[in-house]
């Protein structure tokens, strides 16, 4: 009996208490009521975004669930807890749950069929050691159920369980793991969205590049009117198409892509992606040659930069490669800059056939400058040319200022630039253009550069064309209440309003007619050494044959249009007597004598000039570099010693070329049957020979037409660094200005680039947190 009374004792203390069924009666009248809290988001403070590898040491991923107790109205993986508003059932002690409990904590649901609350965490996540009340049985005791619930909620185990659904969240989006360290996964939508995002950043990036405005603001805050053309575009954009604005909003503030060293590594990128194009061109060449230059930015700094000229598909290429800091201005450190530059192309120098530069003795020195030095550093192909365009300019500026009387009319153009450029005397000049021609836009005076031929032609041009405007506003000012604007004014309307001065005026605007267009074609990245002897050629034509009278009679008819009667101004000076032996002689530098009194002396020293310009054409450009001027002459169909082999020697021994007799015979017979108009240059004549079956003739023509003539492409990169590096921007970089230029200068190129790459190569410059 005794043992029979202990085991049921012991039966009863293991045994399963009954639940009451009063206590857990649910009303069938459940009444729906306004929700307290419509919905709840568990916020996950990641110190990085979701990009980085999430790696939880605690993490048992094969015990991750508890095993979850069997109740339909309770939440599942990924969804919310279930937090019903409704009125809810009263216990034996008159006790029910309320709903403001849902906004103390988050974590809590409610099954309708226990009448009890669950934790979710610890139901969906805590596994073996979570807190039984609230994972698996249900808490329906009311007493007390604030102090319950926030001892639950600092307990270790439910701590566990929350940091585990939010790994296990995460993992939801980029994968276990496993997967982030298997380099076949990949999140292609996540990746995807990531990718857009970067190529939004990477279009405004190259759009203000292109247009070479600045990308940052004096200040970026959210409060800022003005944050800068990047961030401004950013969110002009996002009004448009919201998927920007939702993409921007959807990543972590540390990740955004937004930031100014973000802005320069895509920079970085961008521009490197435009070298490789530049150097995929380069490298099928069968030659190139080097371009190069100075100049002084906004901040004082001295730039080297550099450019590469090369044949590709048939056309010529002229593309930038860089700039580079110099911090001397000798010839050894000015080649090693340069060297430095051509660096990451890997070219061979062995196909390097040319280095063209301006006439500075550092750069054209035979012996200690930059092209003797790339010689010595294995360029010994690359023949030195001097720049054409700078050549013809020294051309016309020498002969210009040579004469006291040529100097002399250039100052009073430049003068009565200085006279129109005041505010009240512009304006006046203005409306007199808007009188005389009301349906044509007024002109500004130009103001010449000594170093800029081409800025003369324009002031003598814009001179001629408002002559009649000029006169008209300096007559009104000569009236001036001012004294010294009266004074001024006359004494330029009695300087203007002579013979003299209208003929010198023609006969230059005569002149810049005949050079303009050679000056033009030199600049021009097509200019070979043919076109250029070409041109050169028909300028000496014109120049010879310089009409005198058709300026004479041009003046005539100006000077009784204008009621100009007197041929010079009043001069009371004594002036110097010009010695009787050398009244009939010419000579290429002025005797002092330079008043002349009448037409047919004016004529004379006007002449004169032309025959200095013939001269100083014969000296700087008769000198025959290398035997190029000679061979490229003899490689043109229309000459009588058409690839005569003896005129092609010193260009065969230079660049190792061996054409043989027969090759050069069927060559000449294939050009024989071709039509000779249509072959005006050496890039017609490249266009139409066969690679394979002229291989020679190919090479050497390909050589010549490599061979740059002038160094211009340098000069219009030196443009765009004006542009991009202001005052307001002379803080940038070198680097950064280097990458923005290369973006500006050759536009072509990146308006086509693949973002892809430029992405890929953005990823690999170093570790980010930016999923790509």
């Amino acid at each position: 009996m005794t043992k029979r009374l202990q085991q049921s004792k012991v039966q009863a203390y293991f045994k399963r208490n009954r639940i009451e069924i009063e206590d857990h009666v649910v009303s069938s009248n459940y009444e729906e009521v306004e929700p307290v809290v419509t919905s709840l988001q568990v916020s996950t403070p990641l110190t990085s975004d979701f990009c980085t590898t999430i790696s939880t040491p605690s993490l048992n991923t094969t015990h991750i669930q508890s095993p979850i107790v069997t109740v339909n109205d309770l939440s599942k993986n990924g969804e919310k807890p279930r937090q019903p508003s409704i009125i809810f059932p009263k216990n034996k002690a008159g006790r029910h749950f309320s709903t403001h409990w849902y906004a103390q904590f988050s974590w809590i649901e409610y099954s309708k069929e226990l009448d009890a609350i669950f934790c979710q965490p610890c139901r969906l996540f805590g596994g073996s050691t979570a807190e039984a009340t609230f994972s698996t049985k249900g808490l329906c005791d009311w007493r007390k159920l604030g102090d319950k619930c926030r001892k639950h909620d600092s307990s270790v185990c439910h701590m566990a369980a929350v940091e585990t659904q939010k790994v296990w969240a995460i993992h939801q989006i980029i994968g276990t793991v496993d997967k982030q360290l298997d380099p076949n996964f990949r999140n292609e939508k996540f990746i995807d969205d990531n990718r857009k995002h970067l190529m939004t950043v990477l279009d405004i990036i190259t759009f203000c590049a292109k247009q070479d405005i600045p990308l940052r603001g004096d200040d970026e805050s959210d409060q800022s009117l003005n944050k800068g053309n990047f961030l401004e575009i950013l969110e002009l954009l996002g009004k448009y198409d919201s998927n920007v604005t939702k993409r921007i909003e959807s990543l972590p503030g540390n990740a955004k892509m937004l930031s100014p060293d973000i802005q320069n590594d895509l920079l970085t990128s961008l521009a490197s992606v435009l070298l490789d194009y530049v150097k995929s061109e380069v490298e099928i060449a069968s030659c190139y040659a080097i371009l190069a230059d100075e100049v002084k930015d906004a901040s004082k700094k001295e730039l080297l930069g550099a450019s590469l000229r090369y044949i590709h598909k048939g056309n010529v290429r002229e593309r930038a490669i860089g700039f580079i800091e110099l911090k001397d201005m000798d010839a050894g450190t000015i080649s090693e800059k340069l060297i430095e530059l051509l660096k990451p192309f890997e070219l061979d120098p062995l196909k390097c056939v040319g280095q063209g530069y301006d006439g500075a003795s550092v750069m054209s020195g035979i012996h200690g400058g930059v092209q003797a030095r790339m010689k010595g550093a294995g360029y010994r192909n690359a023949t030195y040319v001097h720049c054409a365009s700078h050549r013809l300019n020294l051309v016309l500026a020498a002969t210009a200022e040579r004469h006291p009387l040529m100097k002399s009319f250039f100052d009073i153009l430049d003068l009565t630039y200085s006279f129109m450029n005041e505010t009240k005397r512009h304006a006046v000049f203005i409306d007199v253009q808007n009188e005389r021609y009301p349906n044509v836009q007024a002109l500004e005076l130009a103001r010449s550069r000594s170093t800029r031929w081409s800025s003369r032609s324009l002031e003598v041009e814009r001179f001629l064309r408002r002559f009649d405007c000029i006169l008209d506003t300096l007559s009104i000012f000569g009236n001036d209440n001012d004294a010294d604007t009266s004074l001024a004014a006359k004494s330029l309307l009695g300087s203007l309003q002579t013979k003299k001065f209208m003929t010198i005026l023609v006969y230059f605007g005569r002149l810049y007619d005949y050079s303009d267009f050679c000056t033009k074609a030199f600049q021009k990245s097509t200019a070979t050494v043919s076109s250029c002897l070409i041109l050169l050629a028909d300028l000496r034509e014109r120049l010879v044959n310089f009409d005198f009278d058709k300026v004479v009679e041009y003046v005539k008819d100006l000077s009784g249009k204008y009621e100009i009667e007197n041929f010079d101004v009043r001069d009371t000076i004594r002036q110097r007597r010009l010695p009787e032996r050398f009244r009939e002689g010419y000579l290429n530098s002025s005797v002092g004598h330079t008043n002349a009194s009448n037409f047919e002396e004016l004529e004379i020293l006007l002449r004169q000039n032309v025959r200095e310009i013939l001269a100083e054409l014969d000296a700087r450009f008769g000198t025959d570099q290398s035997g190029i001027m000679k061979a490229a002459d003899c490689c043109l169909p229309r000459s009588q010693n058409f690839l005569n082999k003896q005129e092609l020697n010193t260009l065969s021994e230079l660049y190792a070329i061996d054409i043989k007799d027969c090759e050069i015979e069927v060559f000449r017979s294939f050009i024989a049957r071709k039509d000779e108009s249509q072959l005006n240059t050496l890039i017609d004549v490249l266009d139409v020979i066969d690679k394979d079956i002229f291989p020679d003739v190919f090479n050497l023509y390909q050589i010549l037409v490599t061979i740059p003539q002038t160094s211009c492409k340098v000069e219009r990169m030196f443009s765009s660094i004006k542009r991009i590096k202001t005052r307001l921007r002379s803080q940038m970089t070198t680097e950064r200005l280097n990458h923005l230029a290369l973006l500006s200068i050759e536009k072509d190129i990146a308006e086509t680039l693949c973002y892809n790459d430029v992405i890929e190569h953005f990823k690999q410059m170093k570790h980010r947190r930016f999923l790509l």
